[in-house]
């Protein structure tokens, strides 16, 4: 179990660095500094505790995974009938989200 979970961090510490690097910096870091980037950043994340991520991820999973779910059917709709309105359905459906929670708030 140890070494699945250290290969995982292992892949995901790889391609968040790589992302770091191409994407956001467009190649202007070295993959070194990106990667001491990366670890700087799990490492501050590690010390908040599973709690605080928890309830972070809580909040933020609240809003976004109907619009997951849509977003999973609507591409399953677009490869199958050729659904045009993918992007347009997930987006629907996180405002959707935002609202009804903040109606059931008030």
């Amino acid at each position: 179990m140890f070494l699945a979970c250290l290969t995982t961090a292992a892949s995901l510490s790889r391609l968040f660095a790589e992302f770091l690097q191409k994407d956001i910096a467009h190649s202007k870091i070295s993959w070194n500094t990106s990667i001491l980037i990366t670890t700087i950043i799990s490492y501050l994340v590690s010390l908040t505790g599973f709690t605080t991520i928890s309830k972070a991820l809580g909040l933020v999973l609240e809003y976004i995974y109907p619009g997951l779910i849509i977003l999973a059917i609507a591409s399953i709709l677009h490869k199958y009938s050729k659904f045009k309105s993918t992007k347009e359905s997930f987006w629907i459906s996180i405002i959707i989200a935002i609202t009804c929670k903040a109606l059931l708030i008030n």
